[in-house]
């Protein structure tokens, strides 16, 4: 299966897969991990991907979560995912450890429930 580069530092990886509530039908999987940032090589952040399962390829595949902002450590990435009754994904996004004061503050994905 052909996956986006990831990185393996730290906490960082291949954080969960979850499977959607209609798999069997859709064969949606969602993946989350770490990643460095394109922009700056000592940055990373939490991404996660829904794509296609069409044997052992990976196809389709969308962001449709990348934590903000990055960050210089490469722990407490969260990433849990749940799906509820109505279909709606929840993903958790870690305190950075470093950044744990700012999981108070609105204007990041520290410390959060998204």
């Amino acid at each position: 299966m052909d996956f986006p580069d990831s990185l393996f530092k730290g906490q960082g990886g291949l954080e969960g897969i979850v499977l959607h509530p209609d798999f069997e039908n859709n064969k949606y999987l969602y993946l989350a991990f770490s990643e460095t940032d394109p922009g700056n090589s000592k940055l990373n952040t939490l991404r996660v991907i829904r794509g296609k399962l069409e044997g052992l390829s990976l196809t389709n595949i969308e962001t449709i979560f990348k934590a903000s902002p990055s960050r210089r450590t490469a722990n407490h990435y969260g990433a849990k995912m749940v799906f509820l009754n109505d279909g709606t994904l929840l993903i958790t996004s870690g305190d950075g450890f470093s950044y744990r004061e700012m999981a108070q503050e609105l204007d990041n994905h520290f410390g959060k429930s998204n």
